[in-house]
C-alpha cells in the first residue's frame, strides 16, 4: 500500500565558532576557505578528530572534492529551485536554535578544558546501552537496572565484578578489563564522560548519567599529573585476543629477535618495512598519530605506560605486551609538555564545540523521542517545541519510503497497525547522523500502477541530475588532481543539460 506521511524532523549540528582574526587555509574556486569553516567541519565527520598532519592532509583533500562539488552544484543553478530553496531555509531555521552559547561562557570553558588537560584520570565504568531515541519506557528501565548494579557496589561488593556479572555492564571491553578504562585527560572521552569523571573524586561511585552510548555509572580510582603529549612509532607482531599459545610463544620469540637486531645497528624502518604487522603505520615507518594530554588519541594501557618511559627521541623500548600483540616502541618526537594555553586555543575551541554539540544533541534527542511518544496523536507538539516544520510527503510506497529516508526501520515503523491504523506517531528514528525523524500516516490506499505521464517528469529529472552528477565527479576529479600538482583549481564550466 501506498502512504502519505506527515515528518517532523530534528538535527543537530555542531557548534559554530568565528574568530575575529581567521586565517584562510585554501582557496576552491575563487573562494577563500578559513581555519574555523576547515576545523568545524573536520571535528563534525570525525567522531574522534585527529590532528596530525597525515589526518588532516587526507581530509583536506576530500574537503576540496566536496567544496567542488558545491560549486558545481551552485552552477547548476540548484541553490535556485524552489524545492531545494524551502529545505535549505529549514536547514538554516535549525543552525539558529540555541545551541551557541555566548563569549563568557565559552571562554570559561575553553579554559575549564585546558586546565584539565593538565590532570589525567583513571576510572572504570558500567554501562547499560540505550539509543539517544529510546521510549521513555526503555530510559527508565535501562536507569533503574543501573542504579541497582550502584546499589550492590555500594553495599560492598566489587566494582570488576558487578560489572563482569550477568546481566551487567554492556560495554564489550568489560570482559578483558573489568570496566577500568584506563587514564584519560580532556577531549579523549564524550564531553558528558569527561564531565562527570573530573568532577567525582577518587575512590567513589557516581550517580547514574546519560551519553550518546546509554547510561553510565564509574568509579575514579586514580588522578595524577599529565605526562605531556608524544608521537611514536612501533614495529608490531599481531597476536588477537584469541591467538592460541603457541601463536603467541612465537610472536614473543619473533619480536625478541627483531629488537635484538635493532639493538646490533639494523636500520629501523627496514625492519618495520620487513617485519610489522600493522598494515596502518607499516607504510610510515611505524609511525603513528600523537597521543597524551590535549589529544584525542588513546593507546592501551600498556602502550602508552611503555610510551612514555621513553625520554630521548630515538630511544627504542624493550618489547611491550598489549591484547594486540608485542610492540616496540620507538620516540620520535616530544610534542606537547607544557605547551601553552595559546598554542592549544584554537584546538580546544574545536574539540570543545564538537563534544558540546554531541552533548545538546543526545539531550535533545531524549526530549524529542520523549514528546513524540507521549503526544503521540499530534506531531505539531514536537514541531512546535523544537521549532522545526511539519513536512508531507508524496505517495510513498514501503520502498520508495525506506529508499528516500535511507531507514527500513522508520518505514517498519510506519507500516505498524498502531501507526497505520490508529494512526499515531511513530517512534523517533535516527535515519543518518544526528537526524531524527518521526512520521504519522495521513493517508493511505491500495498501490497501483503510476501512468508514464504521472512518471515522465521525474524519469527525466533523475536522468538529468545522475548525468551532472557524473559530470560533475569528473571536473572535480581533473580539478583535484590539478590541486595535488600544486596548479589552480579554475573556476569550473556549467554544465548545461537539456
Amino acid at each position: 500500500m501506498k502512504h502519505l506521511i506527515l515528518l517532523s524532523i530534528f538535527s543537530c549540528l555542531s557548534l559554530t565558532a568565528v574568530a575575529q582574526k581567521d586565517p584562510v587555509v585554501m582557496s576552491i574556486d575563487g573562494k577563500p576557505v578559513t581555519q574555523t569553516e576547515f576545523l568545524q567541519i573536520y571535528t563534525k565527520n570525525n567522531p574522534n578528530p585527529s590532528f596530525d598532519k597525515d589526518s588532516l592532509d587526507r581530509y583536506m583533500e576530500l574537503f576540496q572534492v566536496f567544496k567542488l562539488k558545491v560549486a558545481e552544484a551552485e552552477a547548476l543553478g540548484y541553490d535556485t529551485l524552489p524545492r531545494l530553496k524551502k529545505e535549505l531555509e529549514g536547514y538554516k531555521k535549525q543552525l539558529a536554535l540555541p545551541y551557541l552559547i555566548d563569549s563568557v561562557q565559552n571562554q570559561n570553558m575553553v579554559t575549564e578544558a585546558y586546565n584539565r588537560t593538565a590532570t589525567e584520570v583513571r576510572c572504570s565504568h558500567i554501562l547499560i546501552k540505550l539509543d539517544p531515541n529510546a521510549s521513555p519506557k526503555d530510559t527508565l528501565a535501562a536507569y533503574n537496572r543501573l542504579l541497582g548494579l550502584k546499589a550492590r557496589i555500594e553495599k560492598g561488593e566489587d566494582f570488576a565484578s558487578v560489572a563482569k556479572s550477568k546481566n551487567g555492564s554492556e560495554d564489550p571491553s568489560v570482559v578483558n578489563n573489568g570496566g577500568d578504562l584506563g587514564y584519560f585527560t580532556a577531549f579523549q572521552m564524550v564531553y558528558p564522560f569527561e564531565e562527570k569523571a573530573y568532577n567525582t573524586p577518587v575512590g567513589q561511585v557516581s550517580d547514574p548519567f546519560r551519553t550518546r552510548f546509554g547510561y553510565h555509572i564509574l568509579k575514579v580510582t586514580d588522578k595524577r599529573p599529565a605526562r605531556g603529549t608524544i608521537r611514536v612509532a612501533h614495529i608490531m607482531i599481531a597476536t588477537g585476543r584469541e591467538a592460541t599459545q603457541e601463536t603467541r610463544m612465537n610472536a614473543e620469540k619473533k619480536i625478541n629477535e627483531i629488537y635484538d637486531s635493532l639493538v646490533a645497528g639494523a636500520a629501523w624502518d627496514k625492519m618495520v618495512s620487513a617485519y610489522s604487522e600493522d598494515a596502518n603505520s607499516t607504510k610510515k615507518a611505524g609511525e603513528l598519530p600523537a597521543f597524551g594530554s590535549g589529544t584525542s588519541q588513546r593507546m592501551v594501557l600498556e602502550f602508552e605506560d611503555a610510551a612514555f618511559a621513553l625520554k630521548e627521541v630515538g630511544q627504542i623500548s624493550k618489547p611491550v605486551k598489549t591484547q594486540y600483540g608485542y610492540h616496540i616502541i620507538k620516540l620520535t618526537e616530544i610534542a606537547g609538555k607544557d605547551q601553552g594555553y595559546d598554542a592549544l586555543k584554537p584546538q580546544i575551541r574545536a574539540e570543545l564545540m564538537y563534544q558540546k554539540a554531541l552533548a545538546k544533541f543526545s539531550e535533545e534527542a531524549e526530549n524529542f523521542s520523549s514528546t513524540v511518544y507521549e503526544q503521540s496523536t499530534s506531531l505539531k507538539p514536537a514541531a512546535d517545541a523544537f521549532h522545526v516544520p511539519v513536512q508531507k510527503t508524496e505517495w510513498l510506497s514501503y520502498a520508495d519510503g525506506a529508499k528516500f529516508f535511507k531507514s527500513v526501520k522508520l518505514m517498519s515503523l510506519v507500516f505498524t497497525d498502531e501507526v497505520l491504523k490508529d494512526k499515531r506517531n511513530t517512534e523517533a528514528v535516527e535515519v543518518s547522523n544526528n537526524t531524527l525523524v518521526a512520521a504519522r500516516v495521513v493517508e493511505h490506499k491500495p498501490s497501483a500502477p503510476r501512468s508514464f505521464d504521472e512518471v515522465k517528469a521525474g524519469i527525466e529529472d533523475l536522468l538529468k541530475i545522475e548525468k551532472a552528477a557524473k559530470m560533475a565527479m569528473e571536473k572535480g576529479a581533473s580539478a583535484l588532481a590539478s590541486l595535488k600538482s600544486g596548479k589552480e583549481a579554475a573556476g569550473l564550466d556549467r554544465i548545461l543539460l537539456s
